[in-house]
């Protein structure tokens, strides 16, 4: 199996090493998966699977992107004209974080990770203007913080890949 690892190496002794190496990756802009050994046939795919064995952690993929040369240039332009850019990814929150450092988005705190976002809008709106970046987040998580945004009299513009949309 090949995923995220915090879904996929549970933190037993023999994970550690495996979570420490993919936590500082991670912290350095890299895209980290765990890859893992499962001893018996998988299960039917569903929302409700469970493995009767343990995974057996294998090593780490660490994969690094290399940013566009024209990226600096174009967040300083942003900077300049005083937009405040948020990046809002799927990925690894230390990894988006990371990213948006290197980037040069300023911003008053870490990245915040999307499966714990403040349920409330107005806490939601603060978290969101005080981080760079927002990681593991969902679609309907991007949609609520555009709509949040919008809400709290900010405008959006979004670059989206894959299925996911900007509203607003």
């Amino acid at each position: 199996m090949l995923g995220a690892p915090e879904a996929l190496l549970d933190g037993t002794v023999t994970d550690a090493a495996l979570r420490e190496r993919a936590a500082n990756e991670a912290a350095s802009g890299r895209r980290v998966l765990a890859l893992t050994s499962y001893g018996a046939p998988l299960p039917e795919p569903g929302p409700d699977v469970e493995l009767t064995e343990p995974l057996q952690p294998l090593g780490v993929v660490v994969l690094a992107e290399e940013l566009r040369a024209s990226a600096a240039e174009t967040i300083a332009f942003f900077a300049r004209e005083e937009v405040a850019l948020k990046v809002l990814s799927g990925d690894n929150p230390a990894t988006v974080g990371a990213i948006a450092r290197d980037l040069g988005i300023e911003a008053g705190g870490p990245a915040l990770d999307g499966r714990h976002l403040p349920d409330d809008d107005a806490e939601l709106l603060a978290a969101v203007m005080a981080a760079p970046a927002i990681g593991r987040i969902s679609p309907e998580g991007k949609e609520r913080v555009v709509r949040v945004l919008g809400e709290g009299g900010e405008y959006s513009a979004c670059s989206a890949t894959g299925s996911t949309t900007c509203r607003r």
